[in-house]
């Protein structure tokens, strides 16, 4: 991906990370901010139908293998395209 998708695909995910409840959305933006480090080739994900505790995603580039390694690191919650936070 180049920058500028990369970047609109970051502000289109705060956007939705915004829709869920604080504390939720705040381990997500980790989990987004975590595979997306370009130190471990970056895997770029798209957040979609949020709701309070848990939000969908789609792997866009990467290793979607990664999106549930970091999940389990945070103690998140993970399906085939899923992903919920316990409260």
């Amino acid at each position: 991906m180049k920058q500028d998708e990369i970047d609109a695909l970051f502000d289109f995910n705060m956007e939705v990370i915004n829709m869920m409840n604080v504390g939720a959305g705040s381990m997500i933006k980790a989990l987004v901010m975590a595979v997306s480090d370009p130190r471990n080739g970056p895997t770029h994900i798209r957040l979609k139908n949020p709701e309070e505790y848990r939000v969908e995603y789609e792997v866009l580039e990467g290793k979607s293998g990664r999106v549930a390694g970091v999940a389990d690191l945070l103690g998140i919650q993970h399906g085939e395209g899923w992903l919920e936070v316990r409260h």
